[in-house]
């Protein structure tokens, strides 16, 4: 008799039956299980068409150092805006993706700004500030081209967010296999090569012949002169070109990241649309009641502040001194409260719970935050308009005034929303922002400042006018200062003559046609006219090295 113990024909649900020694039961067949093989990526492959514009980003990375982060202003940005809206609208056409009207008129828009380097000298500051400005708003508009759903208000911010940073990092490194691409047929890799073989045995034989030639003609010794100085030179050329292509790989990079990102919809794979608004809708957790109590001791600090200026904002202007330390304090705390109300409008709107209907308390307490914001800035505005009309214009006083209005127009956007449920607010907003640098990049600030002084002094109007800040401003300011030369003050002519002068030196060491602009250009004929009024009337003697004694 075996050992074995017997099974049952049906084996139990377990392994082996109650009690058993954990063997299989007799004729126990196991269920196979289906083969599932691991799942293997598919290589990803290139068309021709990407891998020619993956080459074209390597020369627009080399372009971007050149044109525009080795000269930091002048016909070089708008030059290469120009060139990479071409290439931009390239792209469009390569991916078959059709351009609206609106996308045309967009795009003509952003190149007319560009020009804005063309037409005026910048301080370098603000031509970094446009500079960003210009480039978050071509990835904006190739967003906006490539994106298959239309524009949702809410999700508007998200939507440059995934165009200003997500998309240029979404596809870094594919340049360099789309590049690779273009080589995967040997036959052609073949025909390459042997061109690379003729171009490398011309450059000795073209070399000799350029030499003997240029020794012959003067003409073409003449027109190959950057070609003589280059190979003079050419170590110290050559470790700038390495270095300079070294700074354009990764700009290379982020530009065919955009381009490829944009075409394969990477936007929407990366932060879905579904998930984004989830996500904003469970960040709702704060109970209306919370928001109201917290809110209400704010807004009666506000009041109180008011009562506080309703006498100075009617009544009788302060002293000179009062007045501009007034005005210059005032601001800072402007920027503060501001800052604040547009956090509080914020959070009120992202954190707070809403409730089936109107929500009016979360209306209600927007629009009041609102107006006391804009009450608040007017009250600014009116020191500042105190500040200039007794001490003139200056950068700072012109800058300051334009962000006050910006943020008085973005509070009553938002003020407007609160009436009218159907108006799009962020994409009011991003307009608003654009018109305000146009009108800030357009409209010739550093000219507009020195003819403001020049001509409230001649009138009058300004007790005398700040030589010494003139320095601070770019080349646009000398037309401006042209006619002090001829003023009755021969302080006010020494010191015009100065500022000409120094300004005059400046201009000749910008020699580069990179950083070309209209203003730079009529500053340098107008000094040039005027030269010997300068040379007589400047405080230095050039031909002593010595101050003149006007004594």
């Amino acid at each position: 008799m075996s050992n074995q113990p017997e099974y049952p024909q049906q084996p139990p649900a377990g392994w082996g039956p109650k009690g058993g020694n954990g063997y299989p039961p007799v004729g126990y067949q196991p269920t196979p299980m289906p083969y599932q093989p691991v799942p293997v990526r598919p290589k990803r492959v290139y068309t021709k068409t990407q891998g020619l514009f993956a080459l074209l980003c390597l020369a627009l990375g080399y372009l971007f150092v050149k044109l525009v982060l080795a000269v930091g202003g002048g016909v070089g940005i708008t030059l290469f805006v120009f060139i990479f809206g071409a290439v931009s609208l390239g792209w469009c056409m390569a991916q078959k993706r059709a351009v609206r009207w609106h996308g045309y008129l967009s795009i003509i828009l952003l190149l007319g700004l560009s020009t804005a380097f063309l037409w005026f000298d910048m301080p370098e500051w603000m031509a970094l500030l446009h500079t960003a400005f210009l480039a978050v708003a071509m990835l904006c508009w190739l967003y906006a081209v490539f994106r298959d759903r239309a524009a949702e208000n809410s999700l508007l911010f998200i939507d440059i967010l995934k165009a200003a940073v997500v998309l240029p990092f979404a596809a870094f490194g594919n340049v360099f296999p789309a590049i690779g691409g273009l080589f995967q047929n040997k036959k052609k890799n073949k025909t390459g090569l042997l061109i690379l073989l003729g171009i490398a045995l011309a450059i000795p034989i073209t070399l000799f012949a350029g030499s003997l030639l240029i020794s012959a003609d003067e003409a073409f010794r003449e027109m190959m002169k950057g070609v003589t100085e280059f190979l003079e030179n050419w170590p110290e050329e050559l470790f700038i070109f390495i270095f300079q292509c070294g700074i354009g790989l990764p700009c290379a990079m982020v530009m065919f990241s955009v381009l490829y990102s944009n075409a394969e919809g990477k936007g929407e794979k990366l932060m879905p649309t579904a998930s984004v608004r989830e996500v904003a809708n469970t960040a709702r957790f704060c109970p209306q009641a919370v928001a109201a109590s917290a809110l209400t001791p704010v807004l009666l600090v506000y009041i109180l502040f008011f009562i506080a200026q309703f006498s100075y904002f009617f009544g009788q202007k302060p002293d000179a001194f009062s007045s501009a330390d007034y005005a210059r304090s005032g601001f800072f705390e402007l920027c503060a409260v501001a800052a604040l109300n547009m956090c509080l409008i914020i959070c009120l709107n992202l954190l707070v719970k809403r409730k089936e209907g109107k929500n009016l308390l979360i209306k209600g307490y927007t629009l009041a935050l609102c107006l006391f914001t804009l009450l608040m800035i007017a009250i600014a505005l009116r020191k500042m308009a105190l500040y200039i009309g007794l001490f003139g214009l200056t950068p700072l006083r012109v800058y300051t005034s334009w962000f006050m209005a910006l943020l008085a127009l973005v509070f009553v956007v938002i003020a407007l929303k609160q009436f009218i449920a159907r108006l799009k607010e962020t994409a009011v907003v991003c307009a608003v922002f654009v018109v305000m640098v146009s009108l800030l990049t357009l409209g010739n600030v550093d000219g507009l400042i020195a003819r403001y002084n020049v001509t409230q002094y001649q009138n009058t109007q300004l007790k005398e006018v700040d030589i010494n800040m003139m320095y601070r401003l770019s080349d646009s300011a000398v037309e401006y200062v042209i006619p002090l030369l001829n003023d009755t003050n021969p302080d006010v002519v020494r010191q015009a003559a100065d500022f000409l002068y120094s300004r005059g030196e400046q201009i000749k060491e910008k020699g580069d046609i990179r950083r070309f602009n209209l203003s730079t250009e009529k500053a340098r004929d107008l000094i040039e006219q005027n030269r010997e009024k300068i040379e007589t009337s400047m405080s230095y003697n050039r031909e002593t090295g010595v101050y003149w004694d006007y004594s």
